[in-house]
């Protein structure tokens, strides 16, 4: 049997194509027939309600004004769902709906998959927009593609990739391969085996990376570790910072530990440990020297200056030893 232009009376767009005494079997084993006032029930003459179609390939219930427009073997189960085309699609939520592909299913009220293969909506205004073997797991959830990913978290978001999880309320992954943001509002951009953990934390690429502090970050490099809340890796390998406010610019083996608050670490690529020196510190280590241009000295002795500001002019070295105060100290030769 299949869906026809004509219209039932009281109220269905669509009714099956059927004339004359000739019955329609039910699912429950009643028959109904086709007179000029509409279809009705055999044995009383009552509007058909509450029975589920089928049209030899796909299932809807015009009771509950569900439809599937094509394809074979999709079914429209919730109330004013709709199963656009391809095969072996569900809309199982109400007001639900599945646009094409294979094996995918919108099981929730509201949710959606636009296509693809063997993808799910599973959660209220869920969303997959494509691709295989997506899951978005989470209320309003959003899967745009890619292959195996997952999006847990309430509003969570995975762009694409591979084998990605966004399992966190708001987080984000938007592309790469084995990558997690499980954080509160955490992102991972991309790369390879990337973990955002901590709330508001950042991994933007690289491979292997892991921020687990609030508000961290790693730039991107190879086994880089931010630790410490509002820490910050740039790149490089096998770098951690672990304490809080600490940053490393990149390089080898920097390490900050958790007590050294606020340090800051730039180091070679020596395989050696650079270890920072203390809280509020800056440690730059360059096995081959580094090197520092002062501006000169002019003017007065009582100009405007912070402690600890350098300057040079001819034999002397000037270093501001209060504000606005300066010393000096003779350069010899040699």
């Amino acid at each position: 049997m299949n869906l026809g232009p004509n219209v039932v009376k009281n109220s269905y767009q669509y009714v099956l194509n059927q004339s004359g005494a000739n019955p329609i079997t039910l699912g429950d084993g009643s028959a109904v027939n086709w007179n000029a006032d509409g279809v009705v029930v055999t044995t009383g003459n009552l509007i058909i309600s509450g029975y589920t179609f089928k049209d030899n390939v796909n299932t809807f219930n015009l009771n509950t004004f569900s439809y599937v427009a094509g394809g074979t073997g999709n079914k429209a189960l919730g109330a004013k769902s709709n199963v656009a085309g391809g095969e072996s699609n569900s809309g199982n939520g109400d007001y639900s709906n599945v646009a094409g592909g294979q094996n995918n299913i919108a099981d929730s009220f509201g949710s959606n998959v636009a296509g693809g293969t063997s993808n799910s909506a599973f959660n209220i205004v869920a969303n997959v927009a494509g691709g295989s073997n997506n899951t978005a797991q989470g209320i309003g959830s959003n899967v745009a593609g890619g292959q195996g990913n997952t999006g847990f978290g309430v509003y969570s978001n995975v762009a694409g990739g591979f084998n990605n999880s966004a399992s966190a309320n708001y987080s984000n992954v938007a592309g790469g391969s084995n990558n997690t943001a499980s954080g509160i509002y955490s992102n991972v951009a991309g790369g390879l085996d990337n973990r955002a953990i901590g709330d508001y934390s950042n991994v933007a690429g690289g491979q292997n990376n892991t921020a687990s502090g609030i508000f961290s970050n790693v730039a991107g490099g190879f086994l880089n570790n931010a630790i410490g809340g509002n820490s910050n890796v740039n790149g490089g390998s096998d770098n951690t910072t672990s304490g809080g406010y600490s940053s490393i610019a990149g390089g080898r083996r920097a390490k900050i530990p958790a007590t050294h608050t606020g340090a800051g670490v730039w180091a070679d690529g020596q395989d050696r440990d650079h270890n920072s020196r203390g809280a509020h510190t800056c440690s730059l280590d360059f096995i081959s020297g580094v090197y520092l241009r002062l501006p000169s000295f002019t003017g007065s002795s009582s100009q405007t200056v912070n402690l600890g500001e350098l300057k040079i002019s001819g034999q002397f070295l000037y270093v501001a030893t209060g504000v606005n105060l300066w010393g000096r100290a003779t350069i010899s030769t040699f």
